[in-house]
């Protein structure tokens, strides 16, 4: 008799223990978010290639992964919005259409202006990511969320770590085209096979649109309309910003344009304030940016891409120095591909075990680990460059970027409801790009206009020492941001559960994952 009634009510309630169904929806989710940062970290390594396939200017050929870097703070929070109020398996389907479609183009682009709609396509792909945390959510209790969330970073950071690796290997083995192709099919794929397994997901979004769902804060049932004014205008407003972080270092930080930029980017984002306090449902409530759970990890996220932005510039510059200078080591670009790859694949392994520590420590702890670890991922290169030492100094940097990371996003998804889940994750992650874009900025100023060194001269060790030690003075002080966090006290272990709908209970069957 108590079995019957734990299952009426776990019908009612569309709750029951993960099944087959939803270990394939994971891993689809996990696949489709590896070939898309792959996908989207190919232009790193294969830029000197593509200058020289297209006969493009490098100054001209940096604005590619500066219209990367727009286009996905543009559409990342529109994602988080639409999955919070369609749902991510429509969202899902077409974000992937227009990275599928981005994909296609750049591959098969034979000019500057087609390759660059093809990454401004391809930038899109970052809305995968509020859109994954949106199905975790629903996926999994609140108590066993920070292990998922941790697997889900480590599949992204796994993709980044792909695309770095073997864009080279396949464009020399295969073709430029190729090098493209092949994550796109990749992502396409994984879809599909999303599409497929995430049919019949419960979620904030399909109880509002069911008949007596959840109502609106207009009183009525279903889900709300896009905050359309609201994100062309946050659109504008980054896409300023992030154009002025791109062309002041070229143009001068007090010449007119970049006076015009900075200026025309404050205007608009304070526009956007002032809209998004008027709209009825608005895409991002300004109220939501002043809870302590989206803030908090809004700083520290732009802290922490600051940081790791930095030394992953550094590096590089660092090591394809010819060795008679007595810094670098000459280095190719594949070698120094491989060096990069420390780092991430430190991520990789690293960010489970954060989900994993942030539910039995707090995420605090772990956000904190993550920044002390960032900083001794800076200093360490600040005064050591053989090759073991700088690998130990990335490794670092890898492992503080992952902690980070996963704290950030574990705190902002715990500080909102289901319905704004998207948005709040969107935000994190427009946050780590801004702080990657000033960081990159910062790191080339001081290497470039630092008074010890010799204008006009070779970069010198004072100058990569004043850049790192600069960034580790930023992650020390994003330690005390840490704080700021809501505090969340370690969880009892309970089983996990899975939404699905009550009419169907058959879709995702009972027993252990397969």
């Amino acid at each position: 008799m108590k079995r019957s009634a734990t299952t009426s009510g776990s019908a009612e309630t569309g709750d029951t223990p993960p099944g087959r169904r939803a270990t394939l929806l994971f891993l689809a989710l996990a696949v489709t978010a590896m070939a898309v940062a792959a996908l989207e970290s190919l232009i790193l390594p294969a830029l000197p290639m593509l200058q020289s396939d297209l006969d493009i200017r490098p100054a001209k050929a940096a604005t590619w992964a500066v219209a990367l870097t727009v286009s996905a703070a543009i559409s990342t929070p529109l994602a988080g919005s639409l999955a919070d109020l369609h749902g991510p398996r429509r969202t899902m389907a077409g974000v992937l259409l227009l990275v599928t479609c981005g994909g296609l183009v750049s591959a098969a682009a034979h000019s500057y202006t087609m390759f660059l709609v093809g990454q401004i396509l391809m930038g899109t792909g970052t809305g995968v990511i509020p859109i994954g945390f949106v199905v975790l959510r629903s996926l999994y209790a609140p108590d066993r969320l920070k292990a998922p969330m941790g697997t889900f970073m480590a599949a992204i950071t796994a993709g980044n770590c792909a695309g770095v690796l073997f864009a080279g290997p396949i464009a020399n083995s295969l073709s430029r085209a190729w090098m493209y192709a092949l994550p796109t099919l990749c992502a396409a794929a994984g879809g599909v096979l999303f599409h497929l397994t995430a049919a019949g997901l419960r979620t904030p979004a399909s109880e509002m649109a069911r008949p007596g769902g959840k109502a609106r804060p207009g009183g009525k049932a279903g889900p709300s309309r896009v905050d359309w004014p609201g994100a062309a205008t946050l659109a504008v407003g980054l896409a300023l910003l992030f154009i002025w972080l791109d062309r002041a270092p070229k143009d001068g930080w007090g010449a007119a344009t970049s006076l015009a930029l900075v200026a025309s980017s404050v205007v608009v984002l304070v526009g956007w304030v002032y809209v998004e306090n008027r709209v009825e449902h608005a895409m991002v409530a300004p109220a939501l940016l002043r809870r302590r759970g989206i803030w908090g990890p809004v700083s520290v996220g732009v802290a922490q891409g600051w940081i790791y932005s930095m030394v992953v510039y550094l590096v590089p510059q660092l090591l394809a120095l010819p060795k008679a200078t007595g810094l670098g080591l000459g280095a190719n670009a594949s070698e120094i591909g491989y060096y990069l790859c420390a780092a991430l694949a430190a991520a990789v392994l690293s960010s489970p075990l954060a989900g994993l520590a942030a539910r039995h420590v707090g995420s605090r702890v772990v956000a904190g680990v993550g920044m002390v670890s960032l900083a001794a991922g800076a200093l360490t290169p600040a005064y050591h460059h053989e090759p073991w030492q700088i690998v130990c100094g990335l490794v670092l940097t890898g492992i503080g970027a992952a902690a980070g990371s996963t704290a950030i996003f574990v705190v902002a998804a715990s500080a909102v409801a289901p319905e704004q889940l998207g948005v709040a994750t969107a935000l994190t992650t427009v946050a780590r790009a801004l702080g990657g874009a000033v960081g990159t900025q910062v790191a080339a100023l001081i290497m470039t206009h630092n008074p010890i060194l010799v204008p006009g001269g070779p970069p010198s060790d004072d100058g990569f020492r004043i850049a790192y030690l600069t960034a580790m003075a930023i992650a020390v002080a994003a330690v005390g941001l840490v704080f700021a966090f809501p505090r969340d006290a370690p969880a009892r272990p309970t089983r996990s559960r899975v939404r699905v709908p009550a009419a169907a209970p058959s879709s995702l069957p009972d027993g252990p994952p397969a």
